[in-house]
């Protein structure tokens, strides 16, 4: 026990202020990474190459493996190298959400009044439950600060650039129409494009039940930082994506009140900064505009790994197939 104290006091002798602020630093960066790592099959990935490469390491120094510890001591290079090969998805989102952080860096592709993208939302959420009450399916996805331009080119998307309104949305997600088949980009109060073929998502925890277009919403959540909304065309429901996580089975006033966080200046901020990034605490907050339906079936469909139990099942009166 004394050796033990001995130490610790040997430990804390040698500590100053710059030991300090690099063992926070350090203790960040190893949180920021698990933080992205979180929810994904990369944090499966790190567990078990970090799991290996303990136990060899174990291995070469207990045991006189001379061969075994020339391989594991020169394949760690190696390993250093692939790790950006593995882990592009996750490194570039990362990426992503620095250049978020900052107004002053990252200026939005279309400055739009506060009232254009009211209006804009109006009739995006009338479209929703208008295709909701015939059992029509839907995907939108409001670009933010990520631009999407990208996805338009490689899915050879529609260009429709036509300001956003109930009737052209309606009409565009009629059934057996041209353009239904495929998700329509929203910039600002402009319809961008339709028939956009959108990223799946790699989550392997969605229930089975969700479609493609539920897989397709929550792909370009993880991607961007834009907002999916999803009707299902099995059961009507209403959906939104974003940040990677689902909620489901929306009302009409719980999808405008999510819609006007996301989109909208924020209360409060004189400089009225507009949401870009939305973290799991900030998704939590909204449960501020409302906390009744919030507390059960419309929470986040998400990864269950993640920590705090914030992520909650599918509901289960959901039954979709194709959604």
């Amino acid at each position: 026990m004394d050796a033990l104290l001995g130490l610790l006091a040997s430990l804390f002798s040698r500590l100053d202020l710059v030991a300090a602020i690099e063992i926070i630093i350090v203790a960040l960066l190893i949180y920021g990474l698990l933080s992205l790592l979180q929810g994904t099959r990369a944090l499966v990935l790190m567990r078990g190459a970090i799991i290996l490469i303990v136990s060899l390491l174990i291995i070469v120094n207990i045991w006189p493996f001379q061969v075994l510890r020339f391989l594991v001591i020169n394949s760690l290079p190696a390993i250093l190298v692939a790790i950006p090969v593995v882990f592009a998805p996750e490194i570039r989102r990362a990426l992503e959400q620095i250049g978020h952080t900052s107004d002053w860096f990252n200026r939005p592709l279309t400055q739009r009044t506060e009232d254009a993208i009211r209006i804009m939302i109006s009739e995006v959420v009338k479209t929703c439950y208008t295709l909701s009450s015939q059992q029509w399916g839907g995907l939108f996805v409001i670009e933010r600060g990520t631009g999407l331009q990208d996805v338009i080119t490689k899915s050879r998307g529609i260009l429709v650039e036509g300001r956003v309104s109930e009737q052209l949305l309606v009409n565009i997600f009629v059934p057996n129409t041209p353009l239904h088949d495929g998700a329509v980009i929203i910039r600002g109060d402009q319809i961008i494009a339709a028939a956009a073929i959108l990223p799946l998502t790699d989550n392997t925890s969605i229930q089975q039940h969700y479609g493609t277009r539920h897989r397709a919403a929550l792909g370009i959540s993880e991607n961007s930082d834009a907002v999916a909304i999803v009707i299902s065309e099995e059961t009507g429901s209403v959906s939104v994506a974003v940040s990677g996580k689902l909620y489901s089975n929306l009302k009409r006033e719980d999808l405008t009140d999510m819609l006007i966080a996301l989109l909208v200046a924020t209360r409060g901020q004189s400089n009225k900064r507009r949401i870009r990034r939305v973290s799991t605490s900030t998704l939590a907050s909204l449960t501020h505009f409302f906390p009744k339906e919030l507390t059960g079936k419309n929470k986040p469909e998400a990864a269950p790994n993640t920590p705090n139990g914030s992520q909650s099942k599918v509901s289960s009166k959901t039954t979709e197939k194709s959604g």
